[in-house]
């Protein structure tokens, strides 16, 4: 039953009532009350306790109705908020939203420590969340977006793969990012030199390099790069630059020779590993192998004397081989630097 035909019902039982009582006792009935005298019809005292009964009941209707409005605005309004919370989540920005039903606070508090995967057929009845889902896919499969209608958090991965996007996509702005290197993170300068490697010529890099900091695959990287153009080649004293400041292992200082050996002339690369051993001990061993990739035998023996019987025990073995006309490499016998 609605409240207004509660309340025409609840005036005609009033009604019904105090015509029933008057038409059996049309007196008056007085009632003291602290000096205070109330003198009305007794079916007016008859009605009285029902008026208020009604009254109560009307506004307790009220209170509750007016509660459940209000439940039903919040229960509204934190729908709302769940797809808010969705889009926040979707742009990786840090969860400000207020619920305020137990259910969807609870909610919200699962939803918030999910990642999602988007879907490109996506869709919903919320523009913005399937506009924001269609720029996450293209981001994701390798596609530059413009992301400036939503407001994505700078530092989440969804703003960095689109950062990562644009220099692949534009060697130019690899190079601009090189060149304000200090104002990105290593890893964004990483992708951006890499990308330059690949599309640049030796010419170019050469001018950047002083703007970068390399680490290990960004070196090795580089010399691969710089193997194939001996004309524009970064020199000797920056391949031992960069492969000290890389800090290449004993096998990967091995590897730089190989890598070399078709660039340069034997006695260039004697030099350079020769100097390379008497400053970084890892390169030792490259230093005694291409000694003996190069029949420098006596070299080889004269820094074996001068070394301590423990060490090179490979070297020597290969050298007591070689006395005994057994013909050997370092590869032959597995050796593993």
């Amino acid at each position: 039953m609605g409240l207004k035909k509660y309340i025409i019902s609840s005036i005609l039982l009033i009604i019904i009532i105090a015509g029933y009582v008057f038409s059996l006792e049309a007196n008056d009935y007085t009632i003291v009350i602290l000096d205070n005298t109330f003198t009305f019809p007794i079916a007016v005292w008859a009605i009285i306790p029902v008026v208020i009964l009604f009254v109560a009941s009307i506004f307790h209707m009220l209170f509750y109705g007016f509660r459940t409005f209000l439940n039903s605005r919040a229960v509204e309004k934190d729908e709302k908020n769940i797809v808010n919370l969705l889009k926040e989540t979707l742009l990786e920005n840090q969860n400000k939203i207020k619920f305020k039903t137990k259910t969807f606070i609870d909610l919200s508090s699962i939803l918030s420590q999910l990642t999602f995967d988007v879907k490109n057929d996506f869709d919903s009845k919320d523009k913005d969340l399937n506009e924001i889902i269609s720029l996450i896919s293209k981001v994701n499969e390798g596609e530059y977006v413009s992301l400036k209608n939503y407001k994505f958090n700078k530092q989440g991965s969804i703003e960095k793969k689109n950062l990562i996007n644009k220099i692949n996509s534009s060697v130019d702005y690899a190079l601009d990012i090189i060149k304000k290197s200090d104002t990105f993170s290593s890893d964004i300068v990483k992708v951006a030199f890499l990308h330059v490697l690949k599309e640049k010529s030796m010419t170019t890099i050469n001018k950047i390099l002083s703007s970068v900091n390399l680490d290990k695959e960004m070196t090795l990287s580089l010399f691969e790069k710089d193997k194939e153009n001996a004309d524009f080649s970064i020199g000797f004293t920056n391949i031992k630059k960069y492969a000290k400041e890389a800090k290449l292992d004993k096998k990967e200082y091995i590897n730089l020779f190989k890598l070399y050996k078709d660039t340069f002339t034997p006695d260039e690369l004697i030099k350079l590993f020769e100097e390379l051993s008497c400053e970084d001990e890892n390169s030792s061993e490259a230093y005694l192998y291409i000694l003996f990739e190069f029949e420098m035998i006596d070299t080889l023996r004269e820094v074996l004397d001068a070394t301590s019987d423990k060490d090179f025990k490979a070297f020597r073995a290969l050298l007591d081989l070689k006395d005994n006309s057994k013909h050997y490499t370092l590869e032959t016998i597995s050796y593993n630097s």
